[in-house]
């Protein structure tokens, strides 16, 4: 089904900077849709490695189009995600397309509805998987229309034209509220069929549940092992007063978790995914810089570029 979403006005992959193998800004995309909802107008930011304008990636045939999408955590903005990914992007040729999430009234903090985290987003029941598919379906179309026509199966996001025929991979990666997101991504029923790896690092979803029909996906997660945000051991309700962190409803703060009555540990959603890609359970701890961190690679059929930064950390 098409999206709801459309862009104010077309827009451009390759401008004058990039296209002459300079490291260019990040542009804005608006969209927005036709009904009388909250958040109907919201962007995203793209940003184009030079290396992909300057030696006509866009137009080559067979090469596969790879596409970070990078969420941001609760309070961040898509700037910082693109910093972050920018030097990955540039190496394997990838674009950065990075949402921006909606805000909070209390704290004016930028989130996502991930089910479990963060603020008014989860409040107010905002649609962002359906605000991300669209942002998706929006960049992928504007892409088709400038080299050629967009399709999909089962297996794969295509770029269609008389010339030329290209695979599109997206790898969706999030910190904290964006590691939530991110993870939501890869259980949701109607999961996207562009996505093809999701590196969630400081948030996972704790509905075992969502993870029963799940098909294999290629993972990669990393979470801190003393995060003091987002605990390891999971975020649930916590009934007594004693056990809530820094006036949360739940053992941890910004309410994360709370619609859980147990808690779900980080290592137990690393055997999920295990067992979902018929994976032999493989985690590790690693102590870096004095701070232990948990990570896992759950990965199937696909190669991830990884970094392994400490994030959520008491020193």
């Amino acid at each position: 089904m098409e999206s709801s979403w459309k862009l104010t006005q077309p827009k451009s992959l390759c401008s004058s900077t990039n296209a002459s193998n300079k490291r260019g800004k990040p542009g804005q995309w608006d969209v927005s849709r036709g009904d009388n909802e909250k958040n109907n107008s919201r962007s995203f930011s793209v940003y184009v490695p030079p290396n992909f304008c300057s030696n006509g990636a866009q137009q080559q045939q067979d090469v596969t189009l790879r596409i970070i999408l990078a969420t941001h955590g609760y309070g961040g903005k898509p700037a910082m995600e693109i910093r972050k990914w920018q030097d990955v992007a540039d190496a394997v040729n990838a674009i950065i397309i990075a949402p921006m999430g909606t805000g909070s009234i209390a704290n004016q903090k930028l989130g996502w509805n991930a089910v479990e985290c963060c603020g008014d987003p989860v409040l107010n029941e905002t649609d962002d998987l359906d605000f991300v598919n669209g942002v998706m379906d929006v960049f992928l179309h504007q892409l088709g229309d400038s080299s050629g026509s967009s399709s999909s199966s089962s297996s794969s996001y295509e770029i269609n034209s008389s010339a030329r025929k290209n695979i599109v991979h997206v790898i969706a990666t999030g910190f904290s509220n964006g590691g939530f997101f991110t993870s939501l991504l890869g259980v949701t029923e109607d999961r996207p069929v562009w996505l093809v790896g999701i590196v969630p690092t400081g948030g996972y979803q704790y509905d075992i549940n969502a993870y029963s029909n799940t098909p294999e996906l290629a993972v990669f997660m990393h979470h801190g092992g003393k995060d003091s945000v987002v605990n390891p051991n999971g975020c649930c309700i916590a009934n007594e007063p004693k056990q809530r962190k820094k006036g949360s409803k739940s053992n941890c703060m910004f309410d994360i978790g709370v619609k859980q009555g147990s808690c779900q540990s980080v290592q137990s959603v690393f055997h999920l995914w295990t067992r979902i890609n018929g994976c032999s359970s493989d985690h590790r701890s690693i102590k870096e810089g004095g701070v232990r961190s948990i990570e896992t690679e759950v990965l199937r059929g696909q190669r991830l570029h990884r970094t392994n930064k400490l994030l959520h950390m008491d020193k």
